[in-house]
């Protein structure tokens, strides 16, 4: 619910709100969403996390010329603390994994000619969609604004695949970066 409302009592008021969730996973989800859509960008909010009421004003004020922007991110977890991505570059990203999709928001257009997400992918899916935005040329600008808040929990995906899955992610993650290594 704090998601949805936070979406809702955005300062700036000229999107249109896809729920694209169900049994999929999370790049089937996205480019259902994805397919839906008509307006020009696309932003994604998982349902365990909410945005700041400027969130999309100041994304769509600083996208400008970029394909896709990149913001900051307020991290609830442990100490908060705000995430500003330390690369956006391709080779940088490459060695880490650096840019947080809920900080984003991009031209759909850009999305579509990549094909959206990856499907196969059942974990680093934005780590991959990045890697690939980056390797094809598409740069992001960057706004040092909050844009996100990303709530880190026990229960959540994240925090799963990290302590619990953390060899299988590892090998994933591996998997994906040699897709990309030349």
């Amino acid at each position: 619910m704090k998601c949805i409302n936070s979406i809702k009592t955005q300062t700036y008021t000229d999107f249109e709100l896809i729920e694209a969730h169900g049994p999929g996973t999370l790049p089937e989800n996205f480019n259902n969403g994805l397919r839906q859509a008509k307006g020009e960008f696309i932003k994604m909010v998982q349902d365990d996390d909410w945005l700041p009421p400027d969130s999309l004003r100041h994304l769509a004020d600083g996208i400008d010329v970029y394909p896709w922007i990149v913001g900051n991110v307020w991290q609830e977890c442990g100490e908060p603390y705000i995430y500003k991505p330390p690369h956006l570059d391709f080779e940088s990203n490459l060695g880490q994994y650096a840019i947080h999709m809920g900080s984003t928001l991009y031209r759909r257009d850009m999305l579509e000619a990549i094909g959206g997400m990856d499907e196969t992918l059942t974990t680093g899916e934005e780590y991959d969609m990045h890697l690939k935005l980056l390797s094809l040329g598409y740069a992001p600008g960057y706004i040092d604004k909050e844009v996100y808040h990303y709530r880190m929990w026990s229960g959540g995906k994240s925090v799963i695949y990290r302590r619990k899955r953390t060899e299988w992610r590892i090998n994933e993650l591996a998997k994906i970066k040699a897709r990309y290594v030349t």
